[in-house]
């Protein structure tokens, strides 16, 4: 007798996991579930996913979901607002002339980060050790792109500071900072 009691609860079993495998794709069915992109890891708004950070997964998308054009399109085109809302609540945009000094040679690009001095006579005055670029002229002094200054996020006391030097006579300059690598790169 205690040998039917295995196999019924053997077949039971097997039962079990054939009505769950039949559930799961009565459910993806149902639900619509398609294939979407997902982040595997946080993903900063102004930088572009790898394979690394986005992975394949099944989400279901509910019907009537308007889909804009916006949402497909990279955060890089995004305003200074915008990217500026992305990188965190106390930080501020402030603006410095372009010059070679801002600009570092005309070498800096949106997303670098620099560190920002003052310098007057012989005094040098650290003011940002890691200031993101958010945005800058094309070339120099040319604002084809409506931009007419470095415009540099940094939280307010920073600003506060870059604004002071400017007032009392420093030459505010930035020095270009090396890209660093993170293990998800």
């Amino acid at each position: 007798m205690p040998k039917n009691y295995r196999v019924y609860f053997i077949g039971s079993l097997i039962i079990a996991i054939v009505v769950a495998l039949l559930a799961a794709y009565a459910y993806n069915t149902v639900a619509k579930m398609v294939p979407v992109a997902v982040a595997a890891r946080d993903i900063r708004a102004d930088e572009t996913p790898t394979e690394k950070s986005v992975v394949m997964g099944n989400e279901p998308i509910p019907a009537g979901t308007p889909l804009r054009k916006s949402m497909f399109q990279p955060v890089n085109g995004a305003g200074v607002a915008a990217r500026l809302g992305a990188m965190g609540s106390n930080l501020v945009a402030v603006a410095v002339a372009p010059s070679a000094d801002t600009t570092v040679g005309n070498t800096i690009k949106r997303g670098d980060k620099v560190i920002v001095k003052a310098a007057k006579a012989a005094a040098v005055e650290m003011i940002s050790q890691s200031a993101e670029v958010l945005d800058l002229p094309v070339s120099g002094n040319d604002s084809k792109n409506g931009i007419n200054a470095v415009v540099l996020a940094v939280p307010v006391t920073e600003a506060d500071k870059i604004v002071t030097a400017k007032v009392n006579g420093f030459t505010v300059y930035c020095e270009l900072l090396p890209i660093t690598r993170t293990s998800d790169s």
